[in-house]
C-alpha cells in the first residue's frame, strides 16, 4: 500500500521501526459500525422493534470520530447499554451477540455450546419466566440487568442475529464462534473492527503493482473491457481447464488436491522464461499477450469465458443452492442516491453501510439478503 501511495505522489509516514505505517490518504475508511438496516420479514418473525427499523434509522450507539489508520468511529455496545435500554432497533439486535459473549466469557466459561442456536437457546426468553421477579432473577443469574427485557423483544433471537449480520447463514448449523467473530468483523460488535477501501483502482491494481516488480514480471493490464476468451499459447486450454476443474470437484467431494497424469493438462508451475504466454481476448476484438493474468471474476461470470467452460460443474456443485453474488447498482447521472438515503458516499467518504433482509422464507418467491459494502 505504501509503494502504491508513493507512486501516486501521496505520503505515507512510519514510526522508527516501520512497525506502523500511516497511509490514510491512500485509503477510504469505512464506518463499519454505522449501519442502516431494513427487513421485509414480518414482526411475527423478527419482533416489532426490529421490524420498525428503516434505512433512515440511525444507530443510537455509534460514535463518529475523525478517521485514522486505527479507527473511524465506534459503536458503544455493552452490558451497560443493555441495562440502560439504549440503542436503535438494529443496535438492540447486535446487543444479543454482545450479551451472549459476555455470559460465556465471564459467567459460564466452561460449558460453551458449539452451535449458535444452542448457545442462544440457553439465554432466550423461555428461560426468563413470566413475572418481573422471574425476569430479575434470570438477569441476576446471567449477570446482565435488562437481559430478559432485551431478549423478549425477539420471537426468535438466534434467527434475528443472522438477519442483522447481513450473511445468510443456516441458523441450525452455524457455530457460536462463527457468528460471534463475524459480527465483530462486519458490524463492529466489539468496537475494534477496521475496514478500508483502497484508492487508485482498488485491490486489483494494488495486486498488479506488487506483481509487476519494477517491470520484471509481465501482468495483464487492467482494462475496462469484457473478457470473452482466455487461451494458453501452444496448449490445449480446454484440457488445462478441465484438469483444474476435476481437481476442484475432487476437493469438493472430500478428496485431496492432486494433478492427474495427463501431460497435456499439466498445471505444474514453470519458469517464466519457459512458460507459454496467455492470450486474453475481449469483446471488441482486441487481445493481449501476457505471462500472468490477475482476474477477479465472479464464478458465475468466469464460466461464460471461452476456454473455461469446464468449470461450470464446479460452480454449480460448490455454490448452489445458496449462491452469493456481487451486484453493482447504477443510477441516472445526476442522481445523488447517497443523499436520498441519508448516507455518506464512499467518495469522499467515510463509507457507511446498509443491510437489507428480504421477505420471509415462508413468503412467495425466494428469500434474499444483501450486505452493502459502500454507497
Amino acid at each position: 500500500i505504501k509503494k502504491r501511495a508513493l507512486y501516486h505522489g501521496e505520503v505515507c509516514t512510519a514510526d522508527a521501526d516501520n512497525a506502523t505505517v500511516d497511509c490514510v490518504s491512500s485509503l477510504l475508511p469505512m464506518e463499519v459500525g454505522n449501519i442502516r438496516y431494513r427487513t421485509l420479514r414480518p414482526a411475527s418473525e423478527v419482533g416489532d422493534r426490529l421490524e420498525s427499523s428503516r434505512i433512515n434509522t440511525s444507530s443510537a450507539l455509534y460514535e463518529a470520530k475523525d478517521c485514522t489508520n486505527q479507527a473511524c468511529g465506534i459503536s458503544n455496545y455493552g452490558i451497560d447499554a443493555i441495562a440502560n435500554r439504549e440503542g436503535s432497533p438494529y443496535d438492540t439486535c447486535v446487543q444479543l451477540v454482545v450479551g451472549l459473549r459476555y455470559y460465556y466469557k465471564t459467567v459460564n466459561t466452561t460449558d460453551v455450546p458449539d452451535l449458535w442456536i444452542d448457545a442462544m437457546s440457553r439465554l432466550d426468553a423461555s428461560n426468563c419466566g413470566t413475572s418481573d421477579a422471574d425476569f430479575a432473577a434470570f438477569d441476576d443469574k446471567v449477570g446482565m440487568p435488562g437481559w430478559c427485557r432485551l431478549v423478549r423483544m425477539f420471537p426468535d433471537p438466534a434467527d434475528a442475529v443472522i438477519s442483522c449480520s447481513g450473511y445468510d447463514m443456516d441458523v441450525n448449523t452455524v457455530t457460536y464462534k462463527g457468528v460471534s467473530f463475524l459480527m465483530d468483523e462486519v458490524v463492529n460488535a466489539n468496537g475494534a473492527s477496521k475496514l478500508f477501501l483502497l484508492k487508485n483502482g482498488g485491490m486489483q491494481r494494488l495486486a498488479q503493482s506488487l506483481l509487476f516488480e519494477n517491470g520484471q514480471v509481465q501482468v495483464a493490464p487492467l482494462v475496462s473491457k469484457d473478457l470473452v476468451a482466455i487461451e494458453v499459447e501452444g496448449r490445449d486450454t480446454t484440457a488445462l481447464a478441465a484438469n483444474a476443474a476435476r481437481e476442484a470437484l475432487n476437493v469438493i467431494a472430500g478428496g485431496t488436491e492432486a494433478n492427474n497424469n495427463d501431460n497435456n493438462a499439466s498445471t505444474t508451475t514453470e519458469d517464466d522464461r519457459e512458460s507459454p504466454m496467455l492470450r486474453l481476448t475481449f469483446a471488441d476484438g482486441s487481445s493481449v499477450l501476457t505471462k500472468r493474468a490477475y482476474l477477479t471474476m465472479l464464478p458465475s461470470d468466469m464460466t461464460q469465458v471461452r476456454g473455461l467452460e469446464s468449470w461450470v460443474p464446479v460452480v454449480r456443485d460448490s455454490l448452489t443452492p445458496g449462491m452469493a453474488v456481487k451486484v453493482a447498482l447504477f443510477w441516472p447521472k445526476g442522481t445523488d442516491i447517497a443523499s436520498l438515503l441519508g448516507l455518506t458516499p464512499c467518495v469522499p467518504g467515510p463509507c457507511q453501510r446498509i443491510i437489507l433482509d428480504g421477505p420471509s422464507r415462508s413468503a412467495a418467491g425466494d428469500p434474499w439478503m444483501v450486505r452493502q459494502g459502500g454507497v
